[in-house]
């Protein structure tokens, strides 16, 4: 089960990845990635995480 929903963001189908511990192992290391990427902004790692990174340079060009 994609517990974390992470599977789409190692470039996976939608809830291919079945394992939950695997599922948690890619989505902790996905949103550090974007939390780095959203220079600490939290909420905007946050709808990063949901709507895919691209959404950090679009979200921060308009003010955040």
């Amino acid at each position: 089960m994609d517990v974390m929903q992470s599977s789409e963001s190692i470039g996976l189908p939608p809830g291919a990845i079945t394992d939950p511990e695997y599922s948690i192992q890619v989505g902790v290391k996905h949103f550090a990635e974007v939390m780095k990427q959203a220079k600490g902004d939290v909420n905007l790692a946050l709808q990063s995480y949901n709507f895919g990174d691209g959404f950090i340079g679009y979200a921060l060009e308009r003010g955040g």
